[in-house]
């Protein structure tokens, strides 16, 4: 066997490949592949793309439609008790009673006999309002069981037999600075001005919801309140002839009363000072305040529109408001199929008296006038009216916050708008923050927003009623005020208007200014609430 030795080729070979390894190995210590400490990535911030030319979609159906799943759930749940309490055609619509006049002398002294004029004089009705006995239906054979007037028909109950819930129907939220402001710092809450804007207090002391005063107070009833769609025979429907912004009262010329604010009494001028206007049949939502202001009508009229209009037959009148702006959206319901083309309106005439053979109307027989803003009236009206939303221009096309920017009215803009946004934008990097003017836009482009918002902020004002296009669930922030300037607290109306669409609603106090002037806000707690509720 040859010997290995330091002179043969192979032994040189071995040393050659040695050298080399352990420069490698050298290399590899001094110079690693792998560097554990590796240099942090750049930050780059980039603004939000322009609203609403950006057609891209972070966020697939299949991820879309489980968010939505996921927050409709418990809605469609209190959608099931709502319906139960459903009891159509209790009797039936049709009335053969017409009657024919040819002058309106005659209708004036049919409709207001001398009996009538006495009555309306000396405010001695025959109270029909808030009279649990007016009518009874049997809860085995919904039929009626009885009834104290037997010119009345009952079509439609809502409500019916349905028993007491509150657990779906929340106080507002609010964190402690709004509490501090609003509860601690103001005896505006202590007083008999009061109103649902206290249950922040409320709320705040732990006080049981049916043993709150304010908490169902005005815009805000009972889930169950007592609620239906009645009729009489020979009605009048009293259009501003008293008061040009408080509208509706209804009575017949039997002198019976449905519906009147007790601080609004009607009152008989003379037949020189309003007109009559005679229909066959009619139907109106009934009482109404300021029913053609943007702050009213969206809220307060166009629900119980549309709860008339899904129950009353084609063929039966509504009288609304004339304003251009009601009959504007009045005719894009029309061209979106929520309203039938066949359904015939009435564009009342203030200082007019209608009168009808057959009047329909909304009633309670637990208020002394009709509830404006009934929980079964917002749900079903919210419900037909965001159906033809997928067909508009506008398509939102990623998860965004709505900011409404009120900069072009003459109150109650948040003058530290641009600070919020700014903030909002720099801790919510997965949503597009999005102010916008919505007087510039279209009622359906306006529904498009708040339907696609996850969150919404706004001050309180007129543009808080298109929250009726909102989804189950979206955050709302209202910016209020507290104290009562110049005669005028925050109103609770767009609180009530939230819980009963089923909205996530936080009352926002503003660290400064009022009804009457601009706002300015706490940035910080704005943030804090959205970031936290968006988490």
């Amino acid at each position: 066997m040859k010997r290995f030795t330091s002179s043969s080729p192979l032994f040189k070979y071995l040393c050659i490949i040695t050298f080399l390894f352990f420069i490698l190995l050298n290399f590899y210590f001094f110079f690693p592949l792998n560097n554990n400490k590796q240099t942090p990535p750049k930050i780059v911030l980039i603004p939000p793309k322009p609203f609403p030319n950006n057609n891209q979609n972070p966020i697939n159906n299949n991820q879309q439609q489980q968010i939505t799943n996921k927050e409709n759930r418990q809605y469609d749940k209190e959608e099931e008790y709502f319906n139960s309490g459903i009891l159509n055609l209790v009797e039936p619509y049709e009335d053969n009673n017409v009657k024919t006049f040819k002058s309106q002398e005659e209708i004036k002294e049919y409709f207001f006999p001398s009996t009538l004029q006495t009555i309306i004089r000396e405010n001695k009705f025959n109270d029909k309002r808030n009279n649990k006995n007016l009518f009874t239906i049997d809860p085995i054979t919904k039929q009626i069981k009885n009834k104290e007037y037997n010119k009345l028909k009952v079509h439609t109950v809502f409500n019916f037999e349905l028993p007491y819930k509150d657990d779906f129907i929340p106080y507002p939220k609010f964190t402690i600075k709004t509490k501090e402001k609003f509860c601690d710092l103001d005896n505006l809450c202590k007083t008999e001005h009061a109103n649902n804007m206290c249950s922040i207090c409320d709320a705040a002391n732990n006080i049981p919801k049916l043993t709150s005063k304010v908490f169902y107070k005005s815009w805000c009833y009972k889930p169950n309140i007592d609620y239906s769609i009645i009729s009489i025979e020979d009605g009048i429907l009293d259009y501003g002839s008293h008061h040009p912004e408080v509208r509706h009262s209804v009575f017949d010329k039997y002198g019976n009363l449905y519906s009147m604010p007790i601080w609004h009494p009607l009152q008989f001028k003379g037949f020189n000072e309003f007109k009559i206007e005679y229909l066959p049949k009619l139907a109106s939502v009934s009482n109404s305040w300021y029913p053609v202001e943007f702050g009213h009508f969206p809220i307060e009229i166009l629900p119980r529109f549309l709860l008339l209009n899904q129950f009353l037959p084609l063929d039966i009148p509504i009288v609304l408001y004339h304003a251009p702006f009601v009959e504007n959206i009045i005719n894009q319901l029309r061209d979106k199929n929520v309203i039938s083309k066949e359904r015939k309106i009435i564009w009342g005439n203030r200082n007019t008296y209608y009168v009808a053979s057959r009047l329909y109307f909304l009633f309670s027989k637990e208020d002394v006038y009709t509830p404006l803003t009934p929980d079964i009236a917002l749900r079903i009206a919210s419900k037909v009216i965001r159906k033809p939303l997928d067909n508009t221009q506008i398509q939102p096309s990623a998860k965004y916050v709505l900011v409404v920017d009120r900069s072009d009215a003459s109150s109650r803009s948040i003058t530290n708008l641009e600070a919020l946004v700014q903030k909002l934008r720099l801790n919510l990097k997965d949503y597009q923050i999005i102010p916008t003017q919505l007087s510039k836009r279209t009622f359906f482009e306006i529904g498009k927003l708040f339907n696609g918002a996850s969150a919404i902020i706004a001050p309180h004002g007129a543009g808080l009623a298109n929250l009726i296009f909102s989804k189950p669930g979206t955050l709302v922030l209202e910016v209020g005020w507290h104290g009562r300037p110049q005669e005028f607290h925050w109103p609770g109306d767009y609180y009530c208007f939230s819980r009963g669409l089923g909205l996530n609603y936080y009352a926002v106090a503003a660290t400064s200014g009022h009804h009457y002037t601009h706002l300015t806000v706490d940035v910080d707690e704005i943030n804090q609430i959205v970031t936290n509720e968006l988490a």
